[in-house]
Parts: structure tokens; C-alpha cells; sequence
């Protein structure tokens, strides 16, 4: 997220601008992500037209609200519906690449590796799963050693927690 804001102020944003508009650009590919997630389900396809401006009203209410959203929230909420679509489809090359943004952009982008469990479970064949599994693993841990190799000197430890703050 971070270097998607550097880009916008260097093609001449101002940081506010560039701001809103990384916030403003995830919250719409998430309410679009989400909502061709509803319309893959017959018996929620109605209440997608009654669900999909709820939720732009409760993203925007928690964005707005929340003391402790940060400005790569909604890029990896983005991210992480983006994903689940993309393992709807059974697109495992686009997801690999959007899980390696998404792994760029917070850690936690590791527990997307267990929806992927979850929802290809019984799915493919255990080569194609067990090999789907392993890229992840290491696309997290490549992502995830560049991380701490390029920061580790700057203040603070190489893992924060915040559990007791949400």
C-alpha cells in the first residue's frame, strides 16, 4: 500500500489525494469482488442489489470510525476478496500473483493459505494441492525474509502485536 502511495505522490498526487484515492480505489474492488462473490450463489442473487450497498455504507462507517484503521486496511481487505474470487474461479496463477501482493502488502496475508485449504479441500488432486500449498508457504517466506532483510535495522521488533488493541 505504501509504495502504491509513493507512485500517486510521484506522478504529482498530494499525500491526502493519493491517500483517498488508495482507500476509495480498494473499497470499490472490494465492493466489487464481494459482489460477484454473492452472485455466485442462486438463492442470494436478490439479495445481492440490498447487500452490496450495505456493505460500501458499513466499509465506509468502519473506515471513517475505527481508531485503529490504517491506510493498508482497505488494500488488503481488497486483496483478500479479490483472492477468494480469484479461488472461486479456480484461477490459481492470477491468485498467486494477487496472494504475493497481498503478502507485500500485511503478513497476515498468510491466512489466505487456509481458506485456500478449506475451500480446495477435496477439490484437485492432492499433488495439485499439496504443490498449490507449498508456493504459498514459500511465496510467504521469500516475501516475508526480503521484508525483514530490507527493514530489520529500523526501530521496533520484527513482529508487532496488537491483539489487545482490536
Amino acid at each position: 500500500s505504501v509504495w502504491i502511495l509513493r507512485t500517486l505522490i510521484a506522478i504529482g498526487l498530494t499525500k491526502s489525494m493519493g491517500v483517498w484515492l488508495l482507500v476509495a480505489g480498494s473499497a470499490m474492488v472490494s465492493i466489487g469482488a464481494f459482489y460477484y462473490l454473492i452472485m455466485q450463489f442462486d438463492e442470494y442473487r436478490q439479495r445481492a442489489a440490498i447487500i452490496t450497498p450495505l456493505l460500501t455504507l458499513a466499509l465506509a462507517l468502519l473506515w471513517f470510525s475505527y481508531p485503529y484503521t490504517l491506510i493498508y486496511d482497505m488494500p488488503n481487505l481488497a486483496l483478500f476478496i479479490v483472492s477468494y474470487v480469484l479461488m472461486v474461479q479456480k484461477r490459481w496463477a492470477p491468485y498467486l500473483f494477487v496472494f504475493t501482493l497481498a503478502c507485500l502488502n500485511k503478513e497476515t496475508a498468510a491466512l489466505l493459505a487456509i481458506g485456500f485449504a478449506a475451500m480446495t479441500f477435496r477439490t484437485m488432486t492432492w499433488r495439485k494441492y499439496i504443490a498449490l500449498g507449498a508456493v504459498q508457504f514459500a511465496i510467504w517466506l521469500v516475501v516475508r525474509v526480503a521484508i525483514v532483510a530490507a527493514f530489520g535495522n529500523n526501530p521496533g521488533g520484527i513482529m508487532e502485536s496488537h491483539l489487545s488493541q482490536h
